[in-house]
């Protein structure tokens, strides 16, 4: 006996993150979905949005892990990320900057909606 494979698909969207594992054989075997907080208003310009990607990747981390439990890590041959498009900023230690009037390091994700 074949011993089963697993693949995880991750994808991150503007209010969530969510993942699956799929079998090899192609069998949904689970799905997870976690909510990612936005910022707007408080003392941010109309039509301005933030997010912060220290929350996004805990999010990411959370669904990974409801999905794989349970599931050997040596049985996940692959995953996959896809992701909305948005302006992340970084300092030099990778560490997350503002480039927003609220100067909060936290938002540190500018959104186009």
């Amino acid at each position: 006996n074949k011993r089963d494979s697993y693949y995880i698909g991750v994808d991150v969207g503007t209010s969530s993150a969510r993942s699956m594992l799929i079998r090899n054989d192609g069998k949904r075997i689970a799905l997870s979905t976690c909510q990612i907080r936005t910022w707007s208003g408080h003392g941010l310009p109309v039509g301005h949005y933030e997010q912060s990607s220290n929350d996004i990747w805990s999010s990411v981390c959370k669904c990974v892990s409801e999905v794989a439990s349970g599931i050997d890590k040596d049985q996940i041959a692959g995953v996959a990320f896809v992701a909305t498009c948005s302006l992340v900023v970084l300092d030099k230690a990778s560490d997350p900057i503002s480039v927003s009037t609220t100067q909060d390091n936290n938002q540190n994700i500018i959104l186009w909606m």
